[in-house]
């Protein structure tokens, strides 16, 4: 009886303001942090970034590592490192982030589309996939790690092999979940450092390889693709100016100090939201993560998703759809095509929920959440 009244007592006594997603707060050692680079004239890419850089290599146990603006830009970056010619294949996940196709679109390369597992939203490792690999040998393969569940596809990667192709492995999404999956076979790794990822520094990414020629390439693409202002005339490939910066640079070396508390958090409150909800016949969580693995994001398959957002909102909530699978996109602006039927994908776009999350949310608004998301499908079940 006392759990019941506790809910109730938490539903007729809402936050004062809007339960986010997600937030990240910076503590008065990060703020210090930058505020050292503003008096020390480090606001550009120098020396906090090379550091950073350094220990990421370290960390994540690669050769090297190249620091962007963003993940978006570090994603593009590596592209244009590979130097693929127009029209291109690359292979990847439906449930991939929109920043890959726009930037298959922009470099003109031609995206083939697959469907993700039933019960996990990373590319299905499957017989039809490799024998279109082989059959029609793209340049580049990109597999996505997402909300922490690791993609071993090793049937995707070894045909890749076999037809000379690229791999990319995308980990923008799964930076602390890590275990031996991490040296897996892959020519370039992606991550975003965003305001939205557990190593936040508000803004940017960064791509490692152990590739010496593709760590020369990524870095001449963050400054316009020459190797000094003095040598312009001298391209030697394509870029942009995408550098990260030595604050941005210092938010990430303070939040990596915690980094794994901070994911021994998230994944407790993924526990604890798929315990409470696990009698809720109305949701269901996607398959258990497996050793090594740690979720970042709560989310679930939900019935009356849309219903649910808005009931939830009107309790101070915010809670969202998933975002949309790459087969929705705008075909005039983006070129792909689909191997097969994409109803894992579909199954997602139509019933996938995300609930607020992240490390600096607090005990009490993640169990008036909870008892908001009981409460309404028990009135639901009751109508």
């Amino acid at each position: 009886m006392l759990g019941v009244s506790l809910v109730y007592f938490k539903l007729k006594n809402p936050p004062s303001s809007l339960i986010k997603k997600w937030n990240t707060f910076f503590d008065q050692r990060s703020i210090d942090a930058v505020s050292r680079c503003v008096s020390d004239n480090s606001v550009s890419m120098g020396k906090l970034t090379y550091d950073l850089e350094d220990r990421l290599s370290k960390t994540l146990g690669r050769k090297h590592t190249i620091c962007f603006s963003s993940g978006s830009s570090a994603y593009l970056s590596a592209l244009i490192s590979l130097q693929l010619e127009p029209f291109e294949k690359i292979l990847t996940a439906n449930r991939s982030w929109i920043n890959c196709i726009n930037a298959h679109s922009i470099l003109r390369l031609r995206s083939i589309i697959c469907d993700v597992e039933e019960r996990a939203p990373i590319i299905k490792d499957t017989k039809k996939v490799c024998d279109w690999i082989i059959n029609n040998r793209p340049r580049v393969i990109l597999i996505t790690h997402i909300n922490g569940f690791w993609s071993r596809a090793e049937k995707i990667r070894s045909a890749a092999r076999k037809v000379g192709a690229y791999i990319i492995d995308d980990r923008a999404q799964s930076l602390g979940s890590l275990n031996e999956l991490d040296q897996v076979d892959s020519d370039i790794q992606i991550y975003s450092i965003g305001i939205t990822k557990l190593i936040s520094a508000g803004q940017g990414g960064f791509a490692q390889t152990d590739n010496d020629q593709l760590a020369q390439a990524l870095r001449l693409t963050r400054v316009h693709g020459i190797s000094s202002p003095e040598m312009r005339d001298e391209q030697l490939i394509l870029g942009h100016n995408s550098r990260l910066t030595d604050m941005h640079a210092a938010l990430a070396d303070c939040m990596l100090d915690k980094m794994h508390l901070r994911v021994q958090k998230t994944n407790s409150i993924i526990l604890k939201y798929q315990k409470e909800l696990s009698s809720v016949q109305e949701i269901e969580s996607f398959r258990p993560y497996l050793g090594g693995e740690y979720g970042v994001y709560p989310e679930f398959l939900v019935k009356s998703r849309d219903d649910l957002i808005k009931y939830l909102e009107h309790k101070s909530i915010q809670a969202t759809r998933l975002f949309v699978s790459l087969h929705y996109l705008n075909k005039r602006i983006h070129d792909f095509n689909c191997i097969g039927p994409q109803v894992n994908s579909s199954r997602l776009d139509s019933h996938g929920i995300g609930f607020p999350g992240g490390p600096d949310l607090k005990d009490e608004d993640l169990d008036y959440v909870i008892a908001c998301i009981k409460e309404f499908y028990s009135s639901k079940s009751v109508e």
